[in-house]
């Protein structure tokens, strides 16, 4: 079985498993904004 990965979050979040916090950012200034505003460590996962 394969799934998108909003079709796997749907499918968690369904089922109460809790997920990380993730955020999109489409410059590396609103990375940086957003990885403050999390306050703690971050992973960033590049896609093109």
């Amino acid at each position: 079985m394969r799934f998108y990965e909003f079709e796997a979050k749907q499918l968690l979040k369904k089922h109460r498993i809790p997920l990380v916090q993730s955020e999109l950012a489409t410059t590396a200034d609103e990375a940086e904004k957003i990885a403050s505003g999390i306050g703690g460590p971050v992973i960033l996962k590049p896609q093109a």
